[in-house]
């Protein structure tokens, strides 16, 4: 039983288009992210505050934030994260649908299992890019001080499950496309 390809009416070189300038986008957003780094409590900028997993760490972080005044840099960081979600999750969907497909046309799997993979990939990045809304969420209830003892834990998880959702389809993606080039006929 197939899925079906949840993309099937863009051809491969309409997604291959929308690939490359979602990507170039993301890359872009990507610089306009300001550096929030401090050495002592947040090394990694908004990234330790994303896994700062306890109340006390997370509140940390905003208080140094406030002492040097970088509170509205970070909350102007989830605005460019909106973006930066929508786009990464349009070029991640095109990666795998794409990679579905070609993994199908090469023969290394039946075209029906191909449209599965499209389908789950696709699904799965719904759910990373849903993880990383959530993950927005905890960050602006925690910069608010309103997240509680419970903004943090979940912000870390929700950016865990992200993290690891997309190392997979990253890891899957290759590994589908050098096995598809090695089984293609020359």
């Amino acid at each position: 039983m197939s899925l079906g390809d949840p993309l099937a009416f863009a051809s491969c070189a309409e997604l291959g288009a929308v690939l490359a300038v979602s990507t170039g986008w993301a890359a872009y957003v990507w610089r306009l992210f300001p550096n929030l780094s401090t050495p002592d409590v947040a090394p990694a900028g908004i990234f330790s505050l994303q896994f700062a997993l306890t109340r006390g760490r997370a509140s940390a972080i905003v208080g140094r934030w406030k002492q040097e005044r970088r509170i509205g840099a970070a909350c102007r960081s989830l605005w460019l994260d909106l973006a930066f979600i929508a786009l990464y999750a349009a070029a991640c969907a095109c990666a795998v649908v794409l990679t579905g497909r070609a993994t199908g046309a090469s023969g290394l799997i039946p075209v029906t299992h191909g449209e599965t993979v499209s389908a789950v990939g696709a699904a799965l990045v719904a759910v990373a890019a849903t993880c990383d809304l959530l993950e927005n969420v905890g960050l602006a209830l925690t910069l608010r001080g309103q997240g509680g003892r419970v903004a943090a834990p979940i912000t870390a998880v929700a950016a865990g499950i992200k993290c690891f959702i997309l190392a997979c389809l990253a890891i899957g993606v290759l590994d589908l496309l050098i096995a598809s080039a090695a089984s293609t006929p020359r």
